[in-house]
């Protein structure tokens, strides 16, 4: 009787034991589960935040900031207003895309938009600078304000020499901008030394609307 006693006690010990192993596989497949959902989850949510970025170089306020900075080597100019820096991610270098932030240069096709382009070349190319990042626009480039390594800043360079308008619509409150707008407008520096120089914004919607 007692040999009975001890054989169900094991028993019943060995199917609570069982049970607990089964609930907990089943807990891991559940947290597994969810683990992975959450993933894709973030990572579409991501891609519609960038997504929504309607202009290249805007911060849009009802979005989360991505304030973050990094340094790392300009290898690659696009135009006045867009750059390539190598920067170290997981240990690997990689090329990121730079858009200038508060700040629009003359297109390629417009007066002085080579210029421009040569202007920040020459300040900015093979030197190690520090990126201090805004926002991320619907392209995946990163808008920035780049410090060179003289500590001035490439963005209010541009526009104290008039290679570049400052971009008021988006980038308001910078008063820095607007004051050296001013004062090369008022020298008659770069763009400003022809009469009624054109807005690349308007410019870029003159060109669309021919398009159509």
């Amino acid at each position: 009787m007692l040999a009975s006693q001890k054989t169900t006690s094991l028993l019943t010990s060995l199917i609570i034991l069982l049970g607990s192993f089964n609930l907990l596989s089943h807990a891991e497949s559940v947290l597994s589960r969810a683990t992975q959902e959450n993933a894709l989850t973030t990572a579409y949510g991501e891609a519609q935040r960038v997504a929504q970025q309607t202009v290249p170089g805007t911060p849009r306020s009802s979005r989360p900031p991505v304030e973050s900075s990094f340094s790392g080597v300009v290898v690659s100019i696009q135009d006045g207003d867009t750059i390539g820096v190598l920067r170290e991610i997981a240990g690997d270098k990689q090329e990121v895309r730079i858009r200038l932030y508060g700040i629009d240069c003359p297109e390629k096709s417009q007066p002085f938009g080579n210029r421009a382009k040569e202007f920040t070349s020459d300040l900015s190319w093979a030197k190690n600078v520090t990126v201090h990042v805004k926002d991320v626009d619907r392209y995946g480039r990163l808008v920035a304000e780049v410090i060179l390594p003289d500590g001035r800043s490439l963005n209010q360079e541009l526009v104290r020499e008039g290679y570049a308008w400052w971009y008021q619509h988006f980038a308001p409150k910078n008063k820095e901008l607007d004051s050296l707008q001013k004062e090369a407008r008022k020298s008659k520096k770069g763009l400003w030394s022809i009469p009624n120089p054109t807005p690349p914004w308007d410019f870029r919607a003159s060109r669309q609307h021919k398009n159509y």
